[in-house]
């Protein structure tokens, strides 16, 4: 927000988060967290809201809970005050499906394989990157199936949402990740990624998946059929 102040050199930026046992819970509170962005703009300092919202919040997980082991379905998600958080006007991020599936086409079924495969995505996008965000959730919903005779050997394929390069070291380690970032040297660093996600463009540099981009007639029926669904 532009602002009279030399000290803030012309411009305020603030920002509010919280941390929540899972990812698809944090819808319910985006509206609360932005209209607090816009507070603390205006009147920075003033907490009190968030201090109700903390103290609304703390400490209401049955003994021996952890955050792990916390599904949306639990009792303590009753206790929400509607009347201080109002429900965000957008749907559960996995409403975003169909959104998805629109703006990748016949490749969906492309990214697929290769979350099925449990393959390292990343995926690159300008600012902002709050829709991009949610196609790394749906990218791992699409992996998010048992495979039949693999179990529990396969690994799971964690959503990184947003990575800069303070996370290299991070991304070094994992064998199965999605991600998005708005750093386009990124694409440089191979060794990081299996797939490489440039809007619609879906690329590999592996020799041995470059077959898995064609998008086969198979694909194309599944597609046509899945359109038919919606």
């Amino acid at each position: 927000m532009p602002v009279e102040s030399e000290l803030e050199r012309g411009a305020r930026m603030k920002s509010v988060g919280i941390l929540s046992p899972s990812y698809t819970l944090l819808y319910r509170y985006m509206h609360f967290l932005e209209n607090q962005v816009r507070h603390q703009l205006e009147l920075p300092g003033h907490y009190t809201p968030l201090e109700a919202f903390y103290e609304d919040k703390k400490g209401v997980l049955p003994a021996g809970v952890t955050p792990q082991s916390c599904q949306p379905s639990v009792h303590w998600l009753s206790s929400i005050h509607k009347h201080l958080y109002p429900e965000m006007k957008i749907t559960h991020p996995a409403g975003c499906m169909s959104q998805f599936i629109k703006f990748f086409g016949e490749q969906i079924f492309v990214l697929w394989k290769f979350a099925l495969l449990r393959k390292r995505i990343l995926i690159f996008s300008p600012p902002p990157v709050g829709v991009v965000c949610y196609r790394v959730y749906c990218c791992c919903c699409l992996a998010n199936v048992t495979l039949p005779g693999v179990g529990a050997t396969a690994p799971e394929s964690k959503p990184f949402f947003y990575v800069n390069v303070a996370d290299i070291e991070t991304l070094d380690d994992e064998v199965s990740y999605v991600a998005c970032t708005t750093e386009k040297i990124f694409e440089q660093k191979q060794d990081l990624y299996d797939v490489y996600v440039d809007n619609q463009n879906v690329k590999t540099h592996l020799e041995h998946l470059q077959p898995l981009l064609r998008v086969n007639g198979a694909d194309k029926e599944k597609y046509r059929r899945l359109n038919d669904q919606r």
